[in-house]
């Protein structure tokens, strides 16, 4: 080793020697980025013979597509004799691209600089360096907020994160290792398999809209979600896929969300149906009322002018009796169509009830027997008539919807005190 000027200059043997011992692959660099030396370790990365690489331009190593890079300008800092780190894309002697960790680093000897690089790994849209810990690497799985699953090629699950775990309510180790996603009944079931069986088989991977699937079959009960899948394919240095990621995506609450709005979205509808069914019944009521009005007049008309001893007014009284009849169910429909004025009336409450009988009969149909009970001590009540039999409507046709088969309906009164509790 010799001094010169209090600089210790190192054999360029020597040098190359340690550069050869380095598992990391090694640039030396010049002002005009062309290459000086290099070391073993780099010539097996891209390929190449060390006298194949001397005075090549750096350029001339870079991939053309540098879309996934992460990091500064190589070339920039070059230029401006600046340190950095990053992630880039070079070409391998035979034109395939090669990711690779890189750090420059700027030396005191004058023209010279290091380019630092080691093979990358690529998960996702992020590098991993190989070098990196495997403890590191799960901790960043683990820690991630959304729910991740690892997968060998032949489908066997590998490693499922935390979030996953807290998704479908089961622990890891249940499933790792003894759950295999080609062999899932389910996703057969679901005909998915042959779209898996292609992602694992290294075609395109992409996404699957969410399904309701059932947490994997380990003997410890979890709980069906709503779940959006997508896979990536996890390539080696080589670009080969290593492995299947598969995000998982709860959807449970958005779908329940939908399902509600559209549960409410039904109602809304039936309830506009049941208010323009209400206003055509109030509509063709009020018309078929005013017929009524007519009918009757012209029957009072011929009672007056028809001697008592006539025998056509038995059949005038009966035209005036079903006229009346008609008219208090044109009532109701007005009532049904919130066209009817309410007039509380003192009404002896068995008496109307008793005249709807005939009419709440043909409502209810042949197979259902009605039985109307009257109370011991008959009583006044003040209400709406009409409201009355809109009740009573509604407490029968309830009664014959909920006897499919036939049965008995009991329409019985009676008196009750009520207090203030």
């Amino acid at each position: 080793m010799n001094q010169e000027g209090g600089t210790s200059l190192v054999p360029a043997a020597l040098c190359q020697a340690l550069m050869d011992l380095s598992e990391t692959g090694v640039l030396q660099i010049d002002d005009e980025r062309r290459i000086r030396g290099c070391n073993r370790a780099l010539c097996r990365m891209l390929d190449y013979a060390p006298a194949e690489l001397l005075g090549v331009g750096l350029e001339e190593l870079r991939a053309l597509d540098r879309r996934r890079e992460n990091g500064p300008s190589l070339e920039h800092r070059l230029r401006l004799g600046e340190s950095c780190e990053g992630h880039y894309s070079f070409r391998r002697k035979d034109g395939t691209e090669l990711h690779l960790a890189c750090t420059l680093r700027m030396t005191a000897a004058p023209g010279t600089h290091l380019l630092l690089l080691s093979p990358a790994k690529m998960i996702g849209q992020s590098f991993m360096v190989e070098g990196e810990s495997e403890q590191r690497l799960r901790m960043l799985i683990d820690q991630a907020p959304f729910a991740v699953q690892i997968f060998a090629l032949d489908g066997t699950l590998l490693h499922a994160n935390h979030a996953w775990e807290q998704i479908w309510g089961v622990r890891a180790e249940d499933v790792v290792g003894r759950y295999n996603a080609l062999h899932d009944p389910q996703i057969a079931a679901m005909g998915l398999a042959d779209i898996l069986a292609q992602v694992f088989a290294g075609h395109e991977a992409g996404a699957l809209p969410a399904r309701e699937y059932a947490p994997p079959k380990t003997g410890v009960p979890g709980r069906t979600r709503w779940v959006e899948l997508r896979f990536f394919h996890i390539r080696d240095e080589h670009e080969q896929i290593k492995y299947v990621c598969v995000q998982n995506e709860d959807v449970t609450e958005r779908k329940e969300a939908e399902a509600e709005r559209q549960k409410l979205l039904a109602q809304l509808h039936q309830a506009q149906k049941m208010e323009a069914i209400g206003r055509l019944a109030g509509g063709v009521a009020h018309d078929f009322n005013n017929l009524l009005t007519g009918i009757r007049g012209f029957v009072d008309v011929l009672l007056a002018t028809t001697e008592a001893d006539d025998p056509r007014r038995d059949s005038l009284h009966e035209i005036a009796r079903a006229a009346d009849r008609a008219a208090g169910l044109t009532a109701q429909l007005l009532a049904f169509g919130r066209r009817q004025v309410i007039e509380p009336q003192v009404l002896v409450l068995d008496d109307l009830i008793a005249d709807s009988a005939n009419m709440l009969r043909r409502l209810i149909g042949e197979d259902i027997e009605l039985v109307v009970t009257p109370s011991e001590h008959p009583d006044r009540v003040l209400m709406d008539p009409h409201q009355l039999d809109q009740i009573l409507m509604n407490l029968a046709t309830n009664g014959r919807d909920a006897m499919p088969q036939g049965g008995r309906l009991v329409l019985a009164t009676s008196r009750a005190t009520i207090d203030d509790e």
